[in-house]
């Protein structure tokens, strides 16, 4: 059982994104939950949300933030340029003509149970960023590659093979599914 508190189901960057962003974008959104993450009583969805083409063929492009959550810029930028996304669509035609050719695939929180605590790791300790069944073939500095030890050091890897945790499944299984095939 993880000892993570949190306050409530929600916080600041989930709100902007459901409220701000899925919302108000509804009609140019596809949004879908990957899976969700569990920390005590709170659940917390891993969301996608994806505009464009939806031909298989076309090209995509991935934009992902929120895995070092302590590092928040990278949720902050995305939430920015999806609103800026939703300005334009109101009036840029060229715009939409350009989203029939390619789709653009979001993931703005990969690690919401470590958001909500406002920690790097996610809710079972470990840094998602390290979290991969294969080891560095080289040598990598001592931690700083990742480490088994255990999570009160820092960058934790997870259990020796252990499967990898929801989150970066998640991560994954959105890259395989909507990038790599195209």
């Amino acid at each position: 059982m993880s000892t993570l508190r949190v306050a409530s189901d929600s916080f600041p960057e989930m709100d902007e994104l459901n409220k701000a962003i899925l919302v108000a974008g509804g009609t140019w959104f596809e949004r879908r939950t990957i899976c969700e993450v569990h920390v005590g009583d709170h659940a917390f969805p891993i969301l996608t949300a994806s505009i464009g083409a939806t031909d298989r063929q076309a090209p995509a492009v991935g934009f992902f933030g929120g895995v070092h959550v302590l590092e928040c810029i990278g949720t902050q930028l995305v939430l920015e340029y999806m609103r800026a996304l939703l300005r334009r669509l109101e009036w840029d035609e060229l715009l939409r003509e350009q989203l029939r050719a390619i789709r653009l695939v979001f993931m703005l929180i990969v690690n919401p149970g470590g958001m909500a605590a406002r920690r790097r790791s996610n809710p079972n300790g470990v840094d998602l960023m390290r979290n991969a069944p294969q080891s560095a073939e080289g040598r990598v500095p001592f931690l700083a590659g990742g480490q088994r030890i255990g999570p009160w050091l820092p960058w934790y890897r997870g259990a020796n093979g252990a499967r990898m945790e929801a989150e970066s499944a998640a991560l994954l299984s959105v890259v395989e599914e909507e990038l790599m095939s195209r």
